[in-house]
């Protein structure tokens, strides 16, 4: 059984090294620690990377039927997409499991 909830945020205007280090911040952390360590950074990454981080928290609670506490963030990776410009970033962020 594959107990991963995923959450993609594309196309986001933000350098690559502001978005690290806001991912820096909830890698490995359970749900309620990564959203507080969010909320409280003064990142403008950490302002982008909740709203995924609140995203992925969603589709896990209603696909796989987690609860919130239970979750913890596996992976948050960061992406260049090439196409658009150098600035524009693909957070592919927050995969999620319990």
């Amino acid at each position: 059984m594959n107990n991963k909830a995923t959450a993609v945020t594309k196309y986001v205007r933000i350098s690559p090294r502001k978005a690290r280090l806001a991912a820096g911040l909830i890698r490995g952390k359970s749900v309620p620690q990564a959203t507080t360590q969010l909320l409280f950074s003064s990142l403008k990454g950490g302002r982008l990377l909740k709203k995924t981080l609140d995203s992925a928290v969603a589709n896990a609670e209603t696909q796989l039927d987690a609860r919130r506490e239970d979750l913890i963030s596996l992976k948050c990776a960061l992406m260049r997409d090439r196409l658009l410009s150098a600035q524009s970033q693909r957070i592919a962020a927050v995969d999620m499991r319990f």
